[in-house]
């Protein structure tokens, strides 16, 4: 009798076109990051999230957005710790399970000019001393 092996899908990441693929906005995609209750808390949404910011670029985008749910910060939490910023909060614009919902937009410029902004702030910002992201 031989080993099985169980495959299944742990996650998943997807980039999708922003305000509807309007010309004006072809620079831009929204970020959305789904991770199995089995997977949560093991690294695979920083991984997904990770690629996809390093990949951003050769798609010829500069700027990341990402819808959350306020009350998931733990997903808040991932998309801050790359250096998303909170740029708007939709209050009660949605409804999951018979609960209405605030809505949370992250953004990230990725265009060279934000990036070592971002880097120049990270040799200057506190910290508990481990890696940043």
């Amino acid at each position: 009798m031989g080993n099985r092996i169980r495959w299944e899908i742990a996650g998943w990441l997807s980039l999708s076109s922003f305000y509807d693929g309007r010309p004006a906005y072809h620079a831009t995609a929204e970020v959305s990051v789904y991770i199995h209750k089995d997977h949560r808390r093991k690294g695979v949404g920083r991984g997904l999230l990770m690629e996809a910011i390093r990949r951003a670029p050769a798609l010829g985008l500069n700027t990341l957005t990402g819808g959350i749910f306020a009350h998931n910060e733990p997903s808040i939490k991932l998309f801050e710790s790359f250096g998303f910023e909170r740029w708007a909060h939709f209050p009660k614009v949605a409804e999951l399970d018979g609960i209405e919902r605030d809505l949370v937009v992250l953004g990230l410029r990725l265009d060279k000019e934000a990036v070592a902004q971002r880097e120049e702030n990270d040799d200057t910002d506190e910290h508990d001393g481990g890696p940043l992201p």
